[in-house]
C-alpha cells in the first residue's frame, strides 16, 4: 500500500483517471483499476470494487497481482517488444516453475488478443477480467482492468459488453492526460 501512496505523490495527472475510474464503476457495478509493474508482479495504484465478488473488499490500492496470471499483468507484458519481453518472460518462467506451461498458454493467448482486438481477457482468482494499457504523462505504461465474479457473466459476455467500455475508458483517460500536458500543468 505504501508503494501506491508514495507513486501518487508528485503524479497529480493520476488523480485525473480517477473519477473517470470511479464513474465506470459505480455506473456498471464492475471493478476498475489502474496499475503498473513491480518486478513480476502488477501493483494496484488504485481500484474501485464495486463488484459483488468474495474479493470485493480484499483488494485495494497496494496490491500485489502476479503478472504471470492477471489480465493487467499480460496487457503490460503485451506493452514490451524483443529482448525486454523475452527477458520478462524468461523470469516469469523461472519464477512460476512447473506451472509455467499454464501460465505459458494463458499469456500467448493473451498477447494473441491484445494484437488482434486491443484488450486480452483473464480468470484469477475468481474474477473475469480484461485489460489493456496505455502510457501516461510520465511515460510510464499503466494498465487499466475492468473485473466481475466470475459467477456474474461468463467470458464470452465480459468480453461482448464491456470491452467496448474498457476502450473508451482508455480513451477517456489518455484525454484528460493530453489536457494536462496542453495546459503546462506538469511544468
Amino acid at each position: 500500500m505504501a508503494l501506491a501512496r508514495t507513486f501518487h505523490v508528485g503524479r497529480s495527472e493520476l488523480n485525473l483517471a480517477l473519477p473517470l475510474m470511479r464513474q465506470v464503476a459505480t455506473g456498471l457495478r464492475v471493478n476498475v483499476a489502474l496499475s503498473i509493474a513491480d518486478d513480476l508482479s502488477m501493483i494496484y495504484l488504485d481500484t474501485f470494487r464495486e463488484s459483488r465478488g468474495p474479493l470485493r473488499r480484499e483488494i485495494a490500492a497496494g496490491k500485489r497481482l502476479s503478472m504471470a496470471t492477471s489480465s493487467a499483468g499480460h496487457s503490460y507484458i503485451g506493452s514490451l517488444r524483443g529482448p525486454p519481453q523475452r527477458d520478462l518472460l524468461a523470469r516469469l518462467a523461472k519464477a512460476s516453475g512447473q506451472k509455467w506451461p499454464e501460465h505459458q498458454a494463458a499469456i500467448k493467448k493473451s498477447l494473441t488478443m491484445l494484437a488482434r482486438y486491443g484488450y486480452c481477457h483473464s480468470t484469477s482468482l475468481g474474477l473475469e477480467g480484461i485489460a489493456c494499457t496505455l502510457v501516461g504523462p510520465d511515460g510510464i505504461t499503466y494498465a487499466v482492468s475492468l473485473s466481475v465474479s466470475t459467477g456474474d457473466l461468463d467470458g464470452g459476455k465480459m468480453v461482448s459488453h464491456f470491452v467496448p467500455v474498457l476502450h473508451k475508458l482508455v480513451a477517456d483517460i489518455q484525454a484528460v492526460w493530453s489536457e494536462y500536458e496542453q495546459s503546462g500543468a506538469r511544468n
